[in-house]
């Protein structure tokens, strides 16, 4: 048996409608947690920024 680490996730907050598989996400202003690799692909389009807090807070 394999030693599998958890996907690490990310907070994030959709710009736009997006769609995960057949699921669609609005981009309602919700912080949603994402495996950091898709969150990191959906900041880069463009679709998404970054929603955790900034050192202090």
């Amino acid at each position: 048996m394999a030693d599998e680490k958890p996907e690490k996730l990310a907070p994030i907050k959709l710009i736009r409608d997006t769609w995960v598989g057949e699921e669609r996400i609005k981009a309602d202003g919700t912080v949603i947690n994402m495996p950091a690799k898709d969150a990191r692909r959906l900041i880069e389009a463009g679709v998404a920024e970054r929603a955790d807090p900034l050192p202090g807070e």
